[in-house]
């Protein structure tokens, strides 16, 4: 298959199928109860040779076009475009110059390299963890990470000749990342750098309800999240003025964010609905206070930062870009924005 040549819809038809054998291989390695680690499940799995994925044809629908084609072999050309584009991601290059792969990515030798060095277990198994890392990142990350790296001119003048990176690059370029999208996972990458000592035992709860509202307003770190974004608001020119104004409209997407989120919890069940919940949707439906009562309470009351910050990171972490289309379509179907303009910038 010559991947240079596939257009937008196609690639991303491509990605897809290829997702969808991830998520069969996980189905697989969870139903097998195997001892090994979901890495190592999959690195063995591209070793053997008596396997090829014909196993999972039934469980992929509408992929007739890639009957034919050598499965593991692009799947192993994906992997190693991953990890490369994921290393200069994170600043690692050092690690490509310990296979001397920097020294040889554009050489015609490499891909020989290449699957040489994956049966090297070590290689083999770093390789296969960042590429179950780059597929589990939001659609905002691989965006972040594809803007990020077409800036960097060793990176394109080491791998702008490679297929399958260009593929990638290409399709997360074309993603189309809503606001509130980008904003959860600026809020993501935060939380999981300020909270590692947080520790929550599901024992200390009565119910889940409790175990939630806990977590959500996890003082300590969303404090931490909400005063770096406040230094990510003034890294602009305009001064603190304009810092506020950014500040303003982030804390703006979180409450029409969590106004509809509740939204929905309440349509499926009010026992989804904890006490703050309750409490936030009442404050928000009745229109008490200014939308600037409300961000000077968010900037001095770290109480209600915390679930501000809170509920919006864990109710939207693990939406796909299609679910926050469905969330605008049930605030135009709802005329949810008229009910909240007041606070909406």
């Amino acid at each position: 298959m010559d991947v240079n040549s596939l257009n937008m819809d196609e690639i991303k038809s491509l990605l897809e199928y290829f997702k969808s054998l991830i998520d069969c291989l996980y189905h697989q390695y969870f139903s097998m109860h195997v001892t090994d680690d979901i890495t190592t499940f999959i690195y063995e799995y591209m070793l053997d040779d008596n396997k090829d994925f014909s196993e999972f044809s039934k469980d992929c629908f509408n992929c007739g076009e890639y009957e034919e084609i050598d499965k593991k072999d692009i799947f192993q050309k994906i992997m190693f475009a991953v990890y490369f584009m994921m290393k200069f991601y994170y600043d690692e290059v050092e690690e490509l110059c310990e296979f001397n792969i920097l020294e040889s990515y554009n050489d015609a030798q490499l891909e020989n390299n290449l699957d040489d060095l994956f049966k090297m277990e070590e290689f083999g198994l770093e390789i296969v963890n960042e590429f179950l890392l780059y597929f589990d990142f939001s659609a905002a990350r691989k965006k972040k990470m594809a803007l990020k790296l077409i800036n960097n001119s060793e990176f394109l003048d080491l791998s702008f000749n490679n297929n399958y990176i260009k593929m990638l690059l290409n399709n997360d370029l074309g993603l189309n990342i809503p606001e509130v999208a980008a904003l959860v996972d600026e809020i993501a990458e935060i939380y999981n750098s300020v909270n590692l000592n947080s520790n929550f035992d599901e024992k200390n709860y009565k119910s889940i309800n409790e175990a939630a509202d806990d977590i959500k307003t996890d003082y300590q770190s969303f404090d931490k999240v909400k005063r770096k974004l406040v230094v990510y608001s003034l890294n602009n020119k305009n001064g603190i003025i304009q810092s506020q104004k950014q500040m303003k409209h982030w804390f703006s997407v979180m409450l029409k964010s969590n106004y509809i989120n509740i939204y929905k919890k309440r349509q499926n069940s009010i026992n989804e609905l904890s006490i703050l919940d309750t409490k936030f949707f009442e404050m928000i439906s009745k229109n008490e206070g200014t939308l600037d009562d409300l961000f000077y309470q968010f900037m001095h009351d770290k109480n209600f930062s915390a679930y501000l910050l809170g509920s919006f990171y864990f109710d939207n972490i693990d939406k796909e870009l299609i679910d926050y289309e469905n969330d605008e379509e049930l605030c135009q179907e709802k005329q949810i924005d008229e009910k909240i303009k007041k606070y909406c910038i």
